[in-house]
């Protein structure tokens, strides 16, 4: 692939496909039913966890061409997610966990990041059901997702079966999420606003449900592709040498201003993306009558501030198209309506508030006085959301029945700290977004006021509190399929499936047979380059190091010359070691010594990564007399 070419990949190949998990590109809609469970390795963990993650491998759900997705439609979807903690369980090293972004190194709870997402109070990680410093250490995380509570059960129990007999614990069972409703919670239609990655097999579909549709670089969701800054996003890597069956594509660094490829390092994120779970309690009854009392139990008003306050109305029509009322107040009428931008009828704010929920989450045309220039910014900081309820439904919105309910929040990106991260602190929790003061988002973060523009004057709503309360959360790595099967080599005793792809005619859809191949040696030390900001050229590579090698099996002459030993004692003063002296003095010679029996004879001793040669061995003692002193072992030996 020359450079152009690279350079040119804003969309996603179809050649891709069969490497990309589902989730990538489908909020898989027509799978209403899932489990979400995170699992731990355990201390000690053998062969067995390298092995399970081979076969599971093996039954992840990847992109699927149209056809094939109707043909396979009510076949239950895995997904399979990583944290961190988990990565290194498998055998990434530290070295390889620093070609990561920080926010995925640091973790979702460290001070600064909690920092940033507004994690405090009742929501700090402390008291988190999971991914807090309280609890169990999630590694992996498996979504199944199924069509009928028998599909799901059924897929639940096999899986269940597998990860048991491998030695996996599960730390944390999430309520059940499902999609029997098109809305949350607090009643209103979600998941109308999402991007679509250029190059998906849903492109129009979209376009066809919600009248508008966004496409951005894929670049900005999945890692190997071009981004909306015309760059690749950052990806974590590997040493080649770590990859000897080539399971991982080469990396493409910036090189005098090219992209190049380079054989010494493998690109393990490629085709991946990292996902973003967040478990989050909403108490509907405590939004419903604060509404209400500050409408002072009018119900149509009630509903007026419920559609300021998000930026849609319950039936998802949004309040820049309809400021005051919807043409269909039914409650069941769903008006999924996208095709809109705040500028110039909504400039002012009338329709939707700056300060309003959807507008602060994708601000499109509102933060620049062109229009071109605001959604070039805003496009910048999409993400793709992948939410889904828990809880029972609501009957009275108005009355707390004290069962929990929420919403787990999941999104992927392929940048954390420019996308999320960037979203959470600079526009859902900043108090002074756009031109407000002292206003953080009224739904999600607390108010603790909320300015709603009006002419002749505003309104302000004050006494806004914490409708929602974040119970768990943590920073995955959702990797491509091959990446798997990286993982799954690194394990001593792991069969590695090769996949044999099945193409049924005129489709590129894959079905992985696990073919199980011998197994691999220990891998070598690996090889990081550190990787340049955005934009910037990196540093010069470092000297790789050299590969550790076993002891030859058959004798052989020692790698480096030994000292002669001394055959007698002799008065003089002992020379000093050869690394001590001056470059200018050339080192004595050494006496000439007979070459071994091959009986006798030792092997070479193995070399030590990040030394250029190894340690010489100690003279042998013949008595009576006395060896010369050895070489210091924090000096190397002048050859």
């Amino acid at each position: 692939m020359n450079e152009q070419t690279f350079l040119d990949r804003v969309a996603l190949q179809q050649d891709d496909w069969p490497n990309i998990q589902a989730l990538a590109v489908t909020a898989l809609s027509h799978h209403p039913l899932s489990y979400y469970v995170l699992l731990h390795f355990g201390e000690g963990m053998s062969g067995k966890a390298h092995q399970w993650l081979a076969a599971l491998a093996g039954r992840i759900t990847p992109i699927l061409p149209k056809e094939v997705a109707r043909q396979r439609k009510h076949d239950p979807v895995r997904n399979v997610a990583l944290t961190r903690e988990g990565l290194l369980a498998l055998g990434l090293t530290g070295t390889e966990m620093e070609t990561f972004p920080f926010p995925f190194q640091d973790g979702m709870t460290s001070d600064h990041r909690r920092r940033i997402l507004g994690d405090d109070g009742p929501a700090a990680p402390e008291s988190w059901h999971w991914g807090g410093p309280k609890n169990k250490t999630a590694h992996v995380l498996l979504m199944l997702f199924a069509r009928t509570p028998a599909d799901l059960d059924s897929v639940i129990n096999s899986e269940r079966a597998s990860w048991t007999q491998a030695g996996l614990s599960v730390a944390y069972e999430l309520p059940r999420p499902h999609r029997d409703s098109t809305r949350e919670h607090f009643g209103f239609l979600d998941g109308v606003g999402q991007p679509v990655p250029r190059g998906t097999p849903n492109s129009g579909k979209q376009k066809a449900r919600t009248g508008h549709e966004t496409q951005v670089n894929a670049g900005e969701f999945v890692l190997g592709y071009i981004n909306e800054d015309r760059v690749p996003p950052a990806s974590p890597s590997v040493a080649a040498e770590r990859d000897p069956q080539r399971i991982l594509p080469p990396r493409r660094r910036l090189e005098n201003g090219s992209y190049v490829e380079d054989a010494e390092v493998r690109d393990f994120g490629a085709n991946g993306t990292y996902l973003v779970l967040r478990q989050i309690e909403q108490d509907v009854a405590s939004f419903w009558k604060t509404l209400d009392a500050a409408a002072r139990g009018d119900a149509a008003r009630r509903e007026w501030l419920g559609a300021k306050i998000v930026g849609r109305w319950p039936s998802g029509a949004p309040a820049t198209l309809h400021p005051e009322a919807v043409a269909d107040p039914s409650p069941n009428a769903d008006d999924p309506s996208n095709d809109f931008s705040y500028r110039p009828a909504d400039v002012a704010g009338t329709g939707c508030p700056f300060g309003a929920h959807i507008r602060r989450s994708n601000p499109r045309d509102t933060l620049n006085e062109d229009p071109a220039v605001a959604l070039r910014s805003a496009r910048r900081h999409r993400l793709l959301r992948r939410g889904r309820s828990y809880g029972p439904p609501v009957t009275d919105r108005l009355q707390d029945d004290g069962k929990e309910r929420g919403l787990h929040f999941a999104c992927l990106n392929a940048d954390l700290e420019r996308q999320f991260e960037f979203v959470q602190q600079t526009w859902i929790n900043n108090p002074n977004f756009f031109s407000l003061s002292g206003e953080a988002d009224p739904l999600i973060a607390g108010g603790p006021a909320m300015s709603i523009p009006g002419c002749p004057v505003r309104e302000r709503i004050a006494g806004l509190q914490h409708f929602v309360t974040v119970r768990g959360g943590a920073y995955f790595l959702l990797p491509s399929l091959p990446a798997l099967r990286f993982l799954a080599s690194l394990g001593a005793a792991a069969s590695v499936p090769e996949p044999e792809v099945v193409k049924p005619a005129g489709d590129l859809e894959p079905i992985a047979v696990a073919m199980p191949i011998p197994p691999q040696p220990a891998p070598a030390a690996a090889v990081i380059e550190t990787r340049a900001p955005e934009g910037e050229t990196p540093a010069p590579k470092p000297a790789s190091r050299p590969k550790p090698q076993a002891p030859a099996p058959k004798p052989q002459a020692p790698a480096v010359k030994p000292q002669a030993p001394a055959a007698k004692p002799s008065s003089q003063p002992k020379p000093a070691p050869p690394a001590a002296k001056s470059a200018s003095s050339p080192p004595p010679k050494p006496a000439p010594v007979p070459p071994p029996s091959p009986s006798k004879a030792k092997p070479a001793a193995p070399k030590v990564p990040g030394r250029s040669s190894p340690e010489p061995a100690a003279p042998k003692k013949t008595p009576p007399a006395k060896p010369s002193a050895p070489p210091s072992k924090n000096k190397k030996p002048k050859k």
